[in-house]
């Protein structure tokens, strides 16, 4: 005969306690499947409310960004009009003063026009004059024999035939050397400059002569004609310089006030000889005021 191991029975205490085991096992699982959601669900509470306080942060900068940028354009805006204001003003200011300019010079324009309509032909103010020099110096008759002329001297002017002049000479002032060089061609003599001259010479003690052409007018332009065989020396006021023309050369001078001096002078002269110059008469301001006053 068999006989089987019986297990052993569990009394109603065990079966209870047992029970009560497994709940609290089941208890424990559910509480740490709880604690495990809690867990991950702060976690994920916590992790948007930073990125949410990151994405206000970023959308705090772009508002911050675009004011900023915003306040530049509007800086920027304000400068641009206040520099174009500034160059509009100033534009303005230059086109006034151009055309206050304009209308000054349109005045004097205006002005000048009436002035020359007033004016005679300048034809009718234009004058030829033959100014005659007399030397008007004191020369004695002799015979060629009586006069010696050294022929070291070099020959400055052309040789000419036929002299005028060949049978006088000079009473010559006590200065005069024996010795100087002496030329005579034509009616020029080296010894002219130290030749004595009659109380009726009307020139300076330089030989220069004053032109009176001009004196008629209060400006005028002076065309000097030099025919006279020989250079001509011109000289303006006390001003020693002088300019010469060459024989068969003209010269014009311009804007010879009356107020001005024009002198000239031919060296060596024995008879003297005529000056020719053309005379231009100009009306300038000053004649205008006082014909407008």
């Amino acid at each position: 005969m068999k006989i089987n191991k019986f297990r052993e029975i569990e009394d109603c205490s065990q079966r209870e306690h047992k029970q009560n085991v497994e709940n609290s096992l089941d208890n424990i699982r559910e509480q740490s499947l709880l604690n495990t959601e809690a867990v991950i669900t702060s976690g994920d509470l916590f992790t948007n409310k930073l990125i949410n306080s990151q994405t206000e942060t970023i959308n705090s900068l772009m508002v911050l960004k675009e004011n900023l940028a915003n306040a530049q354009i509007l800086q920027d805006k304000n400068q641009h009009a206040e520099i174009i204001q500034s160059q509009k003003e100033q534009h303005e200011e230059i086109i006034n003063q151009n055309n206050q300019h304009h209308q000054a010079i349109d005045q004097d324009l205006e002005i000048i026009k009436q002035g020359i309509s007033g004016l005679d032909s300048r034809s009718d103010r234009t004058k030829f004059f033959n100014q005659k020099i007399d030397e008007n110096i004191i020369i004695l008759e002799t015979s060629d024999e009586l006069f010696s002329v050294p022929q070291s001297c070099p020959e400055i002017f052309n040789p000419v035939s036929n002299l005028q002049e060949v049978n006088q000479y000079f009473l010559l002032s006590e200065e005069a050397k024996d010795d100087r060089c002496t030329e005579r061609v034509f009616n020029f003599d080296l010894d002219q400059p130290l030749a004595i001259r009659m109380d009726s010479y009307s020139g300076d003690k330089n030989g220069f002569y004053d032109a009176y052409g001009h004196l008629e007018n209060n400006s005028s332009d002076v065309f000097v004609i030099n025919d006279t065989l020989f250079k001509v020396r011109l000289r303006m006021d006390e001003n020693p310089a002088d300019i010469v023309i060459e024989d068969g050369f003209t010269m014009g001078l311009n804007d010879i006030e009356h107020d001005n001096i024009l002198s000239f002078k031919r060296d060596h002269t024995i008879s003297g000889y005529t000056l020719n110059y053309i005379v231009e008469g100009k009306m300038n301001s000053w004649e205008y005021l006082r014909i407008k006053v």
